[in-house]
């Protein structure tokens, strides 16, 4: 593939663009939190969350770490 990918499918809205930002200005401002405490610190309901999230990780903005031993407190933290 050449240095200029061609994206698939339509644009994304404005309004989605905007609450992945909000998503990650929330992640790096308080580094390590849950899906749960973005959703309280943004406004967003947590479906809403997760999917910025899912874009997020998948641009390799924010990657999920486990707080502890068990691995069912996962928290998202900004990468590099």
């Amino acid at each position: 593939m050449s240095d200029t990918e061609v994206k698939r499918g339509r644009p994304r809205p404005q309004e989605v663009m905007d609450r992945d930002e909000a998503v990650y200005a929330a992640i790096a401002a308080r580094d390590g939190v849950t899906s749960e405490e973005l959703s309280e610190a943004t406004g967003f309901e947590k479906n809403m969350v997760y999917l910025s999230v899912f874009r997020l990780r998948k641009e390799g903005r924010v990657e999920r770490q486990t707080e502890d031993g068990s691995g069912r407190t996962r928290r998202w933290v900004k990468t590099g």
